[in-house]
């Protein structure tokens, strides 16, 4: 006869992807890392790096305030994501804030520098390719300096890049690999400039291979324009692409030429020229780049332009034809001076008018001979199409530019097109899918430890999401996952780990107390996707969810 067990309290704890990162963690030995490096100064029932863990979890799921670390906590499986012996209250505000503390008091960036040669011992991270670029994070709040030393992080007013300019921002310098797995990361001022910082960046990380005695000194750095200057190019001694900017002289020169002896690029949609330049006494490579794609996105823009001119131009008409002018000249020199304000437009013939008034304080109509003269303008405007045809000559081109003489055009051009993996990284800390953005903390300290923490985030998510990738393509195996919409699936070769981490949202443990005080567990039964992700994640991931209870 069947035993039926009565429950005397049932408990529904949630665990959703967070044993992924707790393999994680324990797989690269992530947790005795930090605790090493970052040892408790006082007693706390969970360490440092469980802590981090737990930020880690955080942002690759929603932002909590430190102070609602414990109610988050409440629903989860605590002992299994964290270890045995964890509990919720044990991550309170003061624990977490401690954390924070000893991240900055160690360096955030010294750190992120010290979790990266700890990984490459153990994980493959690709080191020829290194792409650096900087943006900046918008907080709300005053900050005030409040004395803080000049080595403190400088919250204040930027360059608004998200428009945001009523609020105070700080900035982040990260360059990646062409992987996306972030090697190294600064914080920066809110009103940094990126034409020194990024340079400084790139030549600390530089330094920092060298005193590993790695091969990749002879790594290739890749930045956009704001790198691209006399000073940066002539200092920096290490290997580097960069896209020169349109402003100088010796760029405009070529994006104006015609007929240039372009040659088909590898890469669909392109065509390069390529020169050689000695700008700002550097011997280099330049490579003008044609995008169709390119020219397509700024003839669309030059379009809409044009449609704005003449809305915009035939509105001033409107307007100028009811001043009035003491003489004709007059009239027909400030229809001259308003065509000359739009460049895509072409203006007809202005046709000029003349009425009779009467003198200044008269009224009525004027007797013969005792009346003003006046004059007034009308001016129309169409389109122009010669105009709009010699504003298309210059775009859909960029100039490129190598120190690497070694490098041939379609290498260079290669090289940089992967310049998106770093763009690619911060619209991942800044996206509404993963609230990396939103910022609880009053302290600029804290704030710089909490860049740690978001690009710490990053390198995670990157090297698991690359793992898998990686295993799926040399099974020749695919993913079913859900694409857009509950009843759209499809097979994915490559699925993000955002996709990923949405199959694990309903796994969890129900915990269930009988008579007399004892405890049961029950855990949700893995779907065979799930358990296909697990399989090609490798066996600790496998491990974490074989769970013996």
């Amino acid at each position: 006869m069947q035993q039926v067990i009565k429950a005397v309290k049932s408990t529904q704890l949630s665990f959703k992807h967070y044993p992924i990162l707790s393999a994680f963690f324990k797989q690269y030995g992530l947790f005795e890392f930090f605790d090493s490096l970052l040892p408790k100064r006082r007693h706390h029932d969970v360490t440092h790096g469980q802590c981090i863990l737990l930020f880690v979890c955080d942002c690759l799921t929603t932002r909590t305030p430190l102070y609602l670390y414990t109610d988050l906590l409440r629903d989860l499986d605590v002992p299994y994501i964290f270890g045995p012996g964890a509990r919720a209250e044990y991550f309170n505000e003061y624990t977490m804030g401690e954390t924070l503390d000893a991240i900055v008091k160690f360096g955030e960036d010294k750190l992120f520098a010290k979790v990266l040669e700890h990984l490459r011992q153990q994980v493959d991270i690709d080191m020829a390719h290194l792409h650096a670029d900087t943006s900046n994070f918008s907080v709300a709040g005053e900050y005030y300096d409040g004395g803080a030393t000049p080595t403190g992080l400088h919250i204040t007013y930027g360059h608004a890049k998200d428009k945001r300019t009523d609020l105070k921002r700080w900035a982040l310098l990260l360059i990646v690999n062409a992987m996306g797995i972030p090697v190294a990361m600064k914080t920066l001022d809110g009103n940094s400039s990126d034409k020194k910082t990024i340079i400084e960046g790139m030549t600390a990380l530089k330094e920092a291979l060298q005193a590993e005695g790695m091969a990749e000194v002879a790594s290739t750095f890749i930045a956009d324009s704001s790198f691209y200057t006399r000073d940066n190019i002539a200092t920096f001694s290490g290997k580097w692409i960069s896209h020169a900017q349109e402003s100088l002289n010796e760029v405009k020169q070529y994006l104006a030429m015609e007929a240039l002896p372009f040659v088909e690029s590898q890469a669909q949609g392109y065509s390069t020229y390529g020169l050689d330049s000695s700008y700002g006494g550097v011997d280099q490579r330049w490579v003008l780049v044609h995008s169709d794609q390119m020219y397509k996105r700024q003839v669309n823009t030059l379009q809409r332009k044009q449609e704005k001119q003449l809305k915009d131009a035939s509105a001033k008409a409107y307007h100028l034809q009811a001043k009035t002018f003491k003489c004709e000249p007059d009239a027909l020199a400030a229809a001259a001076e308003l065509g000359k304000e739009w460049p895509l437009l072409k203006a007809m013939e202005p046709e000029v008018s003349t009425k009779t008034v009467n003198k200044a304080g008269k009224k009525g109509r004027p007797k013969a001979g005792e009346g003003v003269e006046i004059f007034s303008v009308s001016l129309a405007f169409e389109k122009d199409p010669q105009a709009f045809e010699d504003a298309c000559k210059g775009i859909g081109k960029f100039m490129l530019a190598t120190n690497d003489l070694t490098l041939g055009d379609e290498q260079i051009l290669q090289a940089y097109k992967q310049q998106g993996t770093v763009e690619r990284g911060f619209r991942f800390l800044k996206n509404g899918d993963f609230q990396l953005t939103p910022v609880f903390l009053k302290s600029p300290r804290r704030i710089q430890a909490l860049s740690f923490v978001m690009c710490l985030s990053l390198m995670v998510y990157s090297i698991i999401e690359n793992q898998l990738r990686t295993s799926l393509a040399k099974a020749n195996e695919t993913i079913r996952i859900q694409d857009n919409g509950p009843a759209n699936y499809k097979n994915n070769a490559k699925p993000t780990l955002m996709k990923i981490f949405a199959m694990f949202d309903h796994l969890g443990t129900t915990s269930i107390t009988i008579a007399g005080g004892q405890q049961m567990l029950i855990q949700t039964t893995l779907p065979p996707e799930v358990r296909k992700v697990l399989y090609y994640l490798g066996s600790p991931y496998e491990q974490a969810f074989e769970r013996s209870i």
